[in-house]
């Protein structure tokens, strides 16, 4: 049996890297144009399973993209509020500048990922008391009310 070239199918270890990257990009940008991974993988000459890998590898350098350019774009804007901060901290004895520095606060605590969401802080609460009440119920202990009824003389 004739050993396979470079690139032809069977030999996908051997691919320099050159081609490598260049049938993953074409495979990403078939994908992208709505191709299947059969017609991929026909076009590209490998195996539904490389052309896959293809497509994998193509979408983790554009997540690994994204993520540098979104943590470039925090780092940035964690600097400009540090000098507006800067601006403002002298005269943080004034309402209106503390004010301002309280508000960046917020904003770079949300940035830097230091608060959670209320919306988060809701959902896990309603999680937890609807657990709470589900275990009581199997343990045979009535639920308690999460609000209280009324009673026949206050609802006339």
């Amino acid at each position: 049996m004739p050993t396979p070239r470079i690139g032809q199918r069977g030999n996908k270890d051997h691919q320099s890297p050159v081609v490598h990257n260049l049938n993953a990009f074409k495979a990403y940008e078939m994908r992208l144009k709505g191709h299947s991974y059969a017609e991929i993988a026909k076009k590209l000459d490998v195996s539904v399973s490389q052309a896959n890998s293809y497509i994998k590898e193509g979408l983790e350098v554009i997540k690994e993209e994204c993520s540098e350019k979104v943590e470039e774009m925090r780092r940035l804007e964690l600097e400009r509020l540090d000098a507006i901060l800067l601006a403002h901290w002298p005269n943080r004895s004034l309402p209106r500048h503390a004010d301002i520095i309280l508000k960046l606060q917020e904003r770079r605590a949300k940035l830097a990922g230091l608060d959670i969401p209320q919306t988060d802080l809701n959902d896990a609460a309603t999680a937890l008391r609807d657990f709470m009440g589900a275990a009581a119920a199997n343990l045979g202990f009535a639920p308690t009310p999460t609000e209280p009824e009324e009673s026949e003389e206050s609802r006339s």
